[in-house]
């Protein structure tokens, strides 16, 4: 087959594809249960253009990359995490120029689980690689590990012998993953309280971090708590709380496709604004989305999808519900489609299980809509020129807080020595983890 003629056919197919994808995208919005839901998504919000203000105080913008090592027993992370200050001048100061701090913090998570006394056991063990650092100094890492290791042995005791080794793994894996994630909103609160009166910007969706999980609640894992441990010193556990519900935003750059169609929908029809829109509750569009819950969707579907239906508001961050996600679409460019997500301490929209009724919380509405119509305007009033134009200083701190491959590789390469060091020579197990099978290639 000539070059002319495999072009052809590649995009024939092509085509054939995409005119399926569209065919199957289309049957998908005729269904009554998604039709309804977006009528409902429609009521809840109402869109506003985004406009021009100066901004009034700092906004901390908080990311962090990892390169994982893992085997059935073990986890190793390795963290890079920082913070980019913009101030209400519109420099942005990076964590090294607020202070002496090491600037990425670049920090080693180990985890293992085994056995001890046969009982099961786990232990973790948090290692700073340099002491000047914001989050962890050596006396405070070794503090935490402590902790962390205490408070997830104490509760497999109380569970007893019951759980068997698969579950175990389960519980190891979702107890490490969640301990990479904590760190790095740990780190935005830490550089929060020495910068002031601040905005706290994460990169990703908050429910990254506190979506519960079935594996974490066996474990006793409140975010609170385990927050608690991680910042222990710098703030209490009812502190931490109120920040979390005062200044804590995250910004998802990369949504869902079915989040995004929704978002379209509901910007469309509003016209043009230089500055883009964005979306915010009041107790009227809150109260008419649960009217069409309530007056649409009770009488056709179970109990169990009208409490499936208000997860796309607002979902529960912790098993005891004293702290709530919802998610603001916005639309800087009339394209893209970002978007924002605020905690509260109450629900905005909640289920009566006795009435089987959808219902709005006013106090949590009115609290939450006002403070997002606040922090839209001071998040976005510095833009990056990049594409989807987000706010000065998010994309700017992802750049620094890269674990390069180089670096990686590096690591790792020093890890695989380090281990024919202390064993005395090559080929043990351990090296399997890093460079010899980094340089395998078989078949060559």
């Amino acid at each position: 087959m000539g070059f002319e003629e495999a072009s052809r056919r590649l995009r024939e197919r092509i085509m054939r594809l995409v005119r399926a994808m569209r065919e199957d995208y289309q049957r998908a919005h005729e269904s009554d249960l998604v039709i309804l839901r977006e009528k409902a998504f429609k009521e809840f919000y109402r869109v506003s253009p985004i406009k021009p203000v100066s901004q009034s105080k700092n906004i901390v913008f908080v990311d962090a990359g990892f390169h994982s090592l893992k085997t059935n027993v073990m986890y190793l992370f390795i963290v890079y995490v920082g913070s980019a200050v913009r101030t209400p001048y519109g420099e942005l100061r990076y964590t090294s120029q607020l202070g002496e701090y090491e600037f990425p913090e670049v920090i080693f998570i180990y985890g293992r689980w085994g056995e001890k006394n046969g009982k099961p056991w786990f232990t973790t063990r948090i290692m700073p690689l340099s002491e000047s650092n914001l989050l962890f100094t050596d006396e405070r890492a070794q503090q935490v590990s402590t902790k962390l290791t205490e408070h997830v042995n104490k509760r497999l005791e109380s569970i007893g012998g019951g759980v068997d080794t698969v579950r175990l793994y389960k519980l190891f894996s979702a107890a490490m993953e969640y301990l990479e994630g904590l760190v790095e909103i740990a780190y935005g609160l830490s550089t929060a309280k020495i910068t002031g009166d601040s905005l706290l910007v994460v990169d990703g969706g908050l429910a990254r971090w506190f979506t519960i999980k079935s594996n974490i609640r066996l474990l006793g894992f409140d975010i609170l708590d385990a927050l608690s441990i991680l910042l222990e010193g710098m703030y209490r556990k009812e502190v931490i709380h109120e920040e979390l519900t005062r200044k804590v935003y995250g910004l998802v750059k990369r949504p869902r496709f079915t989040a995004v169609a929704r978002a379209h929908s509901l910007f469309s029809g509003h016209g043009s604004s230089q500055s883009g829109f964005f979306t915010y509750v009041c107790e009227e569009s809150v109260n008419k989305a649960v009217d069409v819950i309530n007056s649409d969707m009770k009488s056709k579907y179970s109990e169990s999808i009208l409490k499936e239906t208000i997860l796309l508001f607002n979902r529960p961050a912790t098993p005891s519900k004293n702290l709530w996600i919802t998610r603001f679409p916005i639309t800087t460019d009339g394209n893209t489609v970002l978007f924002l997500e605020a905690y509260s301490g109450k629900p905005i929209v909640d289920y009566d299980p006795v009435e089987r009724n959808v219902f709005a919380v006013s106090e949590s509405v009115r609290e939450v809509g006002e403070r997002v119509k606040n922090t839209v305007g001071e998040v976005m009033a510095i833009r990056s020129r990049t594409t989807g134009l987000p706010p000065y200083g998010f994309m700017e701190i992802d750049e620094k807080v890269r674990v390069e491959s180089w670096i990686a590789n590096m690591i790792e390469d020093m890890i695989a020595d380090a281990i024919r060091e202390e064993v005395g020579g090559a080929g043990h197990p351990l090296e399997q983890l890093f460079g010899v099978t980094r340089r395998m290639r078989l078949g060559y």
